[in-house]
């Protein structure tokens, strides 16, 4: 028979815990170098979606509230993206990792992407990305000069 002491209940359980959220992080990172080995992008951008390779997350642009840059000395730079719904990021979060941070820092209304990971210059990427989603967001309500102001002369 094998018994545990309460020092064993009390180290092992917090360490086993560490290595499971530990793993997802692991599992993030990793997809990283591969993109990275592959020379293939972290994040693309499309005319529907915003597609983060490395976290393997999809948002519609429709989906997404706002984008802003951050920049700090201190932290480095990051982009969020402000989402309408945090159920758009939680769907496809599901993991057991996810859920109880879930319940314990709550929903999850912004999604950061460091800027240091992506090759490139920074206020450049995010004006792409704020472009795109720009476009996104006024392709159903954009009207042409012409339209707006009936300028043919019939």
């Amino acid at each position: 028979m094998v018994y545990y002491t309460k020092a064993m209940l009390i180290v092992g359980f917090p360490l086993l815990a560490y290595m499971y959220l530990g793993q997802n992080h692991l599992r993030d990172e990793l997809r990283y170098l591969k993109c990275l080995f592959k020379r293939t992008p972290i994040i693309e951008l499309t005319e529907e979606y915003f597609i983060d390779y490395k976290n393997n997350i999809r948002f519609k642009w429709l989906d997404i509230k706002d984008v802003v840059f951050y920049s700090s000395v201190r932290t480095g730079n990051y982009i969020y993206i402000k989402l309408k719904d945090a159920t758009t990021y939680h769907k496809q979060r599901n993991k057991l990792y996810d859920i109880w941070n879930r319940k314990i820092f709550g929903d999850v209304e912004e999604y950061r992407i460091p800027l240091a990971e992506i090759i490139g210059n920074n206020e450049e990427i995010f004006e792409t990305i704020k472009k795109y989603h720009r476009a996104a967001v006024y392709k159903d309500t954009y009207v042409s000069f012409e339209e707006r102001f009936n300028t043919s002369r019939e």
